[in-house]
């Protein structure tokens, strides 16, 4: 948020355009004989217009205007299905912490994890 866009969007609520469609909101519900569903669709409207007004006035955008890849270059099909068989392998692990065989072949996925992380990194750097 910026006061710029801040202050646009204060000048937008006081155009007569706007106030009229809140006063319509605003006839459109009798306090005394309101269902749930003319609430429901008054705030949907209400949310509507200012959300609107406010598209306009604020920046959407991220600060840096860069998007990061989700995963370095190096990190290839291959060490996605290593992580997938790892965090499987944790899970696992997590329900039957008492099992030996499934802490063994945990221990061989972590292995395995590294050691296809470790080369990938190395031959791309």
């Amino acid at each position: 948020l910026t006061e710029e866009g801040l202050s646009r969007f204060k000048d937008l609520l006081k155009e007569d355009q706007i106030i009229c469609q809140i006063n319509d909101l605003q006839d459109k519900i009798s306090l005394t004989n309101i269902s749930v569903d003319a609430a429901k669709s008054a705030c949907s409207d209400f949310s509507s217009l200012i959300n609107s007004v406010a598209k306009d006035c604020f920046d959407r955008s991220k600060p840096n205007g860069v998007n990061k890849p989700k995963y370095e270059a190096w990190f290839d099909h291959k060490c996605h299905t290593a992580r997938r068989l790892l965090k499987r392998s944790i899970r696992a692990v997590d329900k039957n912490p008492d099992n030996q065989i499934i802490k063994v072949r945990h221990r061989m996925n972590v292995k395995g994890y590294r050691g296809i992380i470790e080369t990938k990194k190395d031959k791309f750097l």
